[in-house]
């Protein structure tokens, strides 16, 4: 199946609560984007910033062009190098991908992400059942 066709059954038939295909591509122009911007910001050339994170300038030109997806662990990499805060990346990514609100997912991934219930923890640290954590 292409990327076209498997867009088109994606749009077709979406995910309750998650964001159709279109607000993806939205989101991974802006993060490429908004990498190309930062690195400029801080006035470092391609080739730099490229050796500097472990890959060859045509990699990160793609990746700033949005001609190649960016995988987390170069973003993450990327941000590192950039001394951007990841969060701060993505929320910009939020905005510039969509501008005007109205994002495409519901509030059940907030609640996903809430602090987890640590009553499986023991009162001397330890896990029921397990070890003594460290």
């Amino acid at each position: 199946m292409s990327l076209s066709e498997a867009s088109a059954r994606v749009l077709a038939d979406p995910v309750p609560g998650y964001p159709q295909i279109d607000s993806i591509t939205a989101m991974m122009s802006a993060t490429c984007m908004l990498l190309r911007r930062a690195r400029t910001n801080q006035q470092f050339s391609l080739t730099e910033l490229a050796t500097l994170a472990g890959m060859t300038p045509p990699v990160l030109s793609r990746l700033e062009t949005s001609k190649r997806a960016p995988h987390l662990e170069r973003v993450l990499t990327l941000c590192n190098l950039l001394a951007l805060r990841p969060s701060d990346l993505f929320q910009a990514v939020e905005n510039e991908a969509f501008p005007m609100g109205g994002v495409p997912w519901t509030d059940q991934p907030a609640r996903l992400l809430a602090a987890p219930n640590l009553t499986w923890l023991a009162q001397d640290g330890r896990r029921k059942g397990g070890a003594a954590r460290t």
